[in-house]
This record gives structure tokens, sequence and C-alpha cells, in this order.
């Protein structure tokens, strides 16, 4: 409870709702395809079906047996199915201001006490029925030729749910539940009539709910239930090679525009994956992840990228959307295909492109692909064509043998590809336009073959030999490619920040303006910190630092840092309760740093610095557990004392 107040679990309602059963799944009850397959387009904890006749039967339980009990269940259970609609309920935010009840998330799972609730009613008015009705010898009789029946039909269902694709299952129960609903019908029909004996009655209805589910079970095991070979997780990444293996060095950010499949959730260190591998992510799927990380995340700018240590921006691959180029989003990087990026008025003599294309290998040498469009001051535009074999080419040359060159190269970097079968070596190319010296104001790419993949991975202007990267004039991170394969493609940010380093001047603001200070363009994330409490500083002239990281883990980090001005030791990682600073052996405060982060204040000379771990909670929680064993340790003496 200590860190849930500052979990993302305490963000706000429309988090708490999130994960609401829309009104139009309600028909699964009855129908469990109404929205399609339960994978296909939706969450999996919409759905909720204990079978047809038992749903019916629950219905009918208070109308059966009119007592406390099957009353309060059946409250029980409209209360859970409307608190399972989460936000669609009106009462839900009267609901939410109750102590503690905001800590929790994804209302749907309210649907799993509905179900409890619904099968003790389908017991009570199952019950209830089958006492309506005589045990007779040959009722007894026709019992075991049902269950001979039905048990068949169950094995049936056994060997069909093996034996059968997933389409097959989906276009049965399209008729299913009016299969269902009939047979429910004929048998409540002959309860009321009393045709059926007890025994008779309660096979058929076992059997019937056994057939049911047994039926529906092949929908969830062919989609959601697919089970992962332990492979997926022992086999090392080939994305792996390029990460440092010391740890505190780095982190890796993946892009979560798609759910990936399992190879490319591997290669893309996809979130939560990176610690099977020992390495350290920037995004986790945790519920006790602070609100204020996610929220961090969510207004992620270029500087704040870098505070991040993200030195890897990693994208899945698999499955990849016809549209989707592998690239890191617009809001980080640069952004100027068939858009126009405006800059400064910029004096240059020459531009250089580099680039490289996909799904061009049917294309010969002089294709143009692409358009680079320079805007000057005057507002011309001078075009420069990128074509296949001259400025530009596909980045798997060596894996596709296309029948265009090979332009200059500008880097290269390893890939893989599973077709391909071994590790090769990708590229991108490079360019140069020279042009009468002007001053340009707008810089755009136009694609010329829309069924290729063009990419633009840098643009730099040259005034004589003074480079001028394109990206730092618009306030983007300067991504390079550092690993390519059919499942994820992974960037090297060369912007980013030591996990460690000391800042000199600092602010007090208060988070809203602490974020929209982070997103200030004319915010240095190297050498400004904003503190949410604290002394603020001024950096009075330039400063001689060195910060070393001497031993990094989880629970301690261990840093000696050298200064001849005061200022703040910021280490980039996540600010919580529980942990501890010692500046030179001495308690020190730890400051929450740019938002999300933990700072202590210095001053000029050398000084070792540790970070620990130590939460109250875990001391409290030890206590008890240990309190707990000397009573029950003392319980079970005084036991054996009057045993004796």
């Amino acid at each position: 409870m200590e860190l849930v107040g500052y979990s993302v679990r305490s963000a706000s309602y429309e988090f708490a709702t999130s994960y609401s059963v829309p009104l139009d799944f309600l028909p699964h009850l009855f129908f469990p395809v109404w929205q399609g397959e339960p994978s296909e387009g939706s969450n999996n904890e919409y759905w909720a079906y204990f079978g047809f006749a038992p749903l019916v039967l629950a219905l009918l339980a208070p109308f059966l047996r009119k007592n406390r009990r099957a009353i309060f269940l059946a409250l029980f259970a409209l209360g859970t199915l409307s608190l399972a609609v989460g936000h669609a309920n009106p009462a839900y935010g009267l609901i939410y201001q109750l102590p503690g009840f905001s800590f929790f998330r994804a209302p749907a799972r309210y649907l799993l006490l509905f179900v409890f609730a619904g099968a003790l009613l389908c017991a009570i008015a199952f019950d209830d029925l089958a006492k309506r009705l005589e045990p007779t010898h040959r009722g007894r009789q026709r019992a075991w030729l049902w269950g001979i029946v039905l048990g068949g039909l169950f094995l049936l269902s056994l060997w069909l749910a093996e034996s059968q694709p997933l389409g097959f299952w989906i276009a049965a129960w399209q008729i299913l539940p009016l299969i269902f609903a009939a047979a429910t019908l004929v048998l409540l029909i002959l309860t009321r009539q009393r045709r059926l004996a007890r025994a008779t009655f309660q096979v058929i209805v076992t059997g019937l709910i056994l057939f049911d589910l047994t039926w529906l079970a092949p929908l969830f095991v062919k989609t959601l239930g697919q089970v992962t070979s332990p492979a997926s997780a022992t086999i090392v990444p080939r994305s792996l090679s390029i990460l440092d293996p010391r740890p505190g060095r780095e982190r890796v950010l993946a892009d979560q525009y798609i759910f990936p499949s399992v190879p490319a959730i591997r290669n893309s260190l996809y979130p939560n994956a990176a610690l099977l591998y020992g390495k350290e992510s920037a995004n986790a799927y945790s519920s006790l992840s602070s609100a204020w990380h996610e929220s961090y995340l969510w207004q992620l700018s270029p500087a704040m990228l870098n505070l991040l240590n993200v030195r890897y921006f990693t994208i899945p691959l698999e499955p990849r959307p016809r549209a989707k180029i592998a690239i890191p989003p617009y809001t980080l990087a640069l952004n100027l295909l068939n858009h126009e990026e405006m800059i400064p008025p910029t004096q240059a003599t020459a531009i250089e492109v580099s680039s490289f294309t996909e799904q061009a290998d049917h294309l010969a040498d002089g294709t143009i692909v692409g358009e680079l469009n320079v805007r000057r001051r005057d507002g011309r535009v001078e075009t420069f064509p990128l074509r296949l074999g001259i400025e530009t080419a596909d980045w798997d040359y060596e894996r596709k043998q296309p029948p265009h060159q090979r332009a200059p190269s500008a880097h290269s970097f390893p890939a893989f590809w599973r077709a391909f079968g071994r590790m090769f070596e990708g590229h991108t190319y490079t360019a140069r336009f020279p042009f009468a010296p002007n001053e340009i104001v707008g810089v755009s790419v136009r694609v010329v073959q829309p069924e290729v993949y063009l990419t633009i991975e840098e643009i730099i202007l040259y005034n004589g030999n003074q480079a001028i990267a394109l990206a730092k004039l618009l306030g983007k991170n300067d991504f390079r490619v550092a690993y390519f394969s059919d499942t994820a493609a992974v960037w090297r940010n060369r912007d980013v920040l030591p996990r460690a380093f000391i800042a000199h001047t600092a602010q007090v603001l208060d988070d809203a303006a602490a974020f929209a200070r982070l997103r200030d363009p004319e915010f240095d994330p190297a050498r400004e910190v904003v503190l949410s409490e604290g002394v603020e500083l001024r950096d009075a002239k330039p400063s001689r630092d060195s910060v070393e990281i001497a031993n990094y883990k989880p629970e301690r980090v261990e840093i000696k840092a050298t200064t001849d001005q005061p200022g703040y030791l910021v280490l980039a990682d996540s600010w919580y309760p529980g942990w501890n600073a010692f500046v030179n052996g001495q308690p020190a405060p730890i400051q929450r740093a740019n938002v999300i982060f933990r700072a202590v204040r210095i001053e000029p000379g050398t000084h070792d610095i540790v970070f620990e771990y130590r939460p109250l909670s875990f001391a409290l929680g030890a206590s008890i557990s240990a309190a707990s064993l000397l009573i029950v340790f003392g319980i079970a003496m005084l036991g054996l004392g009057k045993g004796q």
C-alpha cells in the first residue's frame, strides 16, 4: 500500500474505468461470437459465458426459491455486472470516490464475480427443479441411456476440439446458441409438466452444460490459449548484440503502436521482454509503474527521451502495417516524407541526405523513388532526385541482389532475415547535392514510388565545410539505424544523456509547469534540472565535472562524482518511496527531479554517492511476518504442552 498511491492505479477516473465492458458486448452472455472470435479486435476480458442453460436457470433461481440466499446472490450478480460495465454505469463515479476503490482498474474483471454468483444461482435452480420431480426406477434407466448418449457427445466434442480448425467452431457457434436455447426451453417445459423423472432431468442438464462448455473451449484454445514455446524466451535475440553488456549504461524504448508477434516481441525487447535478457527498458507493463512515469512517456519530447537514458529506440515489424515505415515517431525524429519541415533561415551551399529503400528490388538503376525539395528564403524550390543505384538503394542489398547498383554507403549495420538464414550487413546510402549559396527555410521529400518504402535517416546542410544537421535545427533527435530484421528495427539515439550527470542550474516547479519546461525547446537537459522541491541554483560559469557509476544494481547504485561548482547529481532512475541517499556516508535528501528521476545536492569536491532501496513497507512486512511466526510457534508450543 506504500507504493499504490504513486502508481498508475491512482492516476485518474479514466484510467480506473479503462477496460470497462462495452454494453454491446453483453450479448456474449448468450452468444459468445457476437463480436467475433476472442482475439479479433477486442479485449479478451470482455467475455463471460458459463453456458446457456446455466444462465437461464440463474435467472429463474430467485423466482423458484424466494429465500435470502437466492435474493442475495441475485443482487450480488446484478451488482457485479453493473460494476463490470464501468463508466457506462452512472453510479460508478460515486463508487470511485470510496477509499481505496480508485486503485483498481479494469472493471471487466468483475465479470468473474458475476459468473461465480451466476453459477451458485444455477445450482439453486437446478436443485429446486430436481426436487419437484419424482424419483422413479424407469427414470433412472432412462438417465443411464441419456448419460451414455451425452457422454458420447462429450467425447466427440473433445475429438473435434483437437481435429477441427478455428473456422469450424466459429461457424458452429452461429447456430449453437439457437440449439441450446431450444433445448433449454423444451427441458423447462417438460420439467414444468413433470414429464421427466428426477434422475433423467439431472443427467440431461449436466450433459447439456458439459456439451455447451466443451464446444466453447476451442474458440479460446485456438486463439488466446495458444501456448508459446519455451524457446521463445530462451533464444537470445540477435538485436541484443548491439547493446552495452554493462548494467546502468543505457536503456531501450519500444514503440507500442502494435501488439507484435512473439519473434518481434523478443527482438524489439518489447516492454517486460527486456528483463528476460538482463536489459533495461524505459517502458514496462506493471501495476506499480508510477503515474508520473506514465505521464512522462505520453508527453515524450526529444529532450525527455535523452533524459531517460534511451540509447536505442526499437520498432516491432511483425505484423507490419502496409503504410508503416520503420522509423521512430515524428515527435522525436525527422518527418519529411510528403511533409515540409520549416527551419530558421540557414545559409547553405549544399545538402546531404542519408536514406535507404525497402521493396525496391524489382526496380532498375536510375528509377526515381523520391524527390528532395529545398525551399529558399525567396520562395523558390529546388528539387533533387533520389534515384536507385545513384543516391539510394535497398538497405538489404546483400540479401536481395536487386537489379539496381549499390549507392555510396553512409554507414552499415548488422541485419538478419529469417528466410535468408544468416546475419549480413545492411546499409544506408548518402548523396550530396551542391547549389548556389542561399538561405534555406524548408526541406521536404516527396515519395514517387508509393509501393516502395523510402526512409530518410539524416539530412545535413553544408555551408562550406560547416555541417548543420537538420534534426538539430528542428529540435529532433539524431537517430541512426543500428539493427534491422524482418521482425524489428533498432535505431541508435546519438543524443542520449548518461545515466548520471551533474546539473548546475535548478529551479523548483510544480508538475504541470515542470512538464511544460521539459518540453520547452530552450530547455537544456544536460545543464538544467527541474525539482519538485529543494534549493534553486543558477549556473555561474562553465564547470568541470566527472561522474562515474562504480556499481549498479537494482537496489543499490554507487557513484563517484567530482565537480568544481555546487550542483545536483541527477540519476535517471525512477523516484519512488523507499530510496535513501548517502553522500560520503552521510544521509542526504533525495529530490524528485525532472518529474520522475532522483537527484541529490552536492558541493564542489569529490564525492561518493550511494542510492539504496530500503522501503518502509518491506521492514513492516518483515516485522509482521516475524511476529506472526512467533505467535504461531507460541500457539504450537502451548498445544504441545496441553497435550502432555
